[in-house]
């Protein structure tokens, strides 16, 4: 399970000289900051402060989301805004095949494991209050008619929406004909069709369950949604 952990700073009080001070080398980080006058910040702020390199995705000729995912599967550590949050929530479901090789006396050749893509990074978001929104990209009864009905989302009974392999596949083709943002925020166990229409999580549940640890940096915490929230995720899905 996730170490996930909270930290509650007021502006001001050295939040970011905190996390810039806590890059070790030999991890691996994504960072997740509001703007992208932080990104910047960070990165010349943990190469001062700690000799540590964060790499900044950036719009290469497809999207800024894909040379994120190439980061990585290259094992860089990453800054980016919460514009990626989805995607990144997307490519923390995925598995990628590292080699590992170990020999004794010239014997045992190379072998394969699977790993999750984000099994080895630490997670660092920084301001993240209310865990919820509206999601107005589709409305439910179109959703309901485009999406479920034809078979490439599926919804349970706790209301999170899955897709189908049907879905998958048309994504990974490239396939503009559904929403590819809604699919990432599907995908990142992020989107929930309720009784009063589409929510989606701010911060992807896979974001939350697959990284190594979490820690979310924000501001009177205690009486935030956002606690109360993983709180009962906690309890209903991690038996704590």
């Amino acid at each position: 399970m996730t170490h996930i952990r909270i930290i509650d700073m007021p502006c001001g009080w050295g939040k970011s000289s905190q996390i810039l001070s806590r890059f070790e080398k030999g991890e691996k980080y994504l960072t997740v900051v509001p703007s992208l006058s932080e990104v910047g910040r960070y990165i010349d702020g943990a190469l001062k402060q700690s000799g540590f390199r964060l790499t900044q995705p950036v719009d290469t000729k497809g999207r800024k989301s894909d040379h994120a995912e190439k980061l990585i599967r290259e094992g860089k550590s990453l800054v980016c805004t919460h514009a990626l949050y989805f995607r990144l929530g997307t490519i923390a479901t995925q598995e990628h095949q590292v080699t590992v090789s170990v020999e004794f006396d010239g014997k045992n050749p190379p072998t394969i494991h699977t790993k999750n893509m984000l099994d080895d990074y630490n997670l660092i978001i920084d301001e993240v209050i209310n865990p919820f929104e509206h999601e107005q990209s589709v409305k439910p009864i179109e959703f309901d008619e485009d999406y479920v009905a034809l078979g490439m989302a599926e919804v349970h009974g706790d209301g999170r929406v899955e897709p189908t392999p049907k879905w998958d596949t048309r994504y990974e083709q490239g396939s503009r004909t559904f929403d590819r943002g809604l699919y990432e925020k599907a995908k990142s166990g992020s989107l929930y069709k309720l009784s009063e229409g589409l929510f989606i999580l701010t911060v992807p549940m896979e974001l939350l369950t697959r990284p190594k640890t979490v820690t979310i940096y924000t501001y009177l915490a205690e009486g935030s949604v956002l606690l109360h929230f993983l709180r009962k995720m906690q309890r209903e899905h991690w038996g704590a």
